[in-house]
């Protein structure tokens, strides 16, 4: 049964991803670049571990631990700017 009055739970979460893009600016350019081109933030679609290596000139090993890196200090920013 709907529930007239009930929220949404999706219109609580912010519906603008300025705040993505700007904490992905803060990070340093290898690992901004590695989720950029990982993820598709770049505007073409995302890539394996493989191509962002291969696009960027580094090893699968490196890119792996960019984006682990990477990851990190996105959530971590986020989560700051959640609260």
């Amino acid at each position: 049964i709907h529930d007239p009055h009930a929220v949404d739970p999706g219109e609580e979460l912010p519906t603008d991803v300025d705040y993505l893009y700007a904490a992905l600016a803060r990070l340093p350019d290898t690992q901004r670049q590695v989720l950029e081109l990982r993820f598709g933030f770049d505007g073409h679609a995302p890539r394996s571990l493989a191509e962002v290596a291969a696009v960027m000139g580094k090893s699968t090993t490196t890119v792996q631990s960019a984006q682990r890196e990477a990851l990190k200090a996105l959530r971590g920013q986020l989560d700051a700017t959640l609260v």
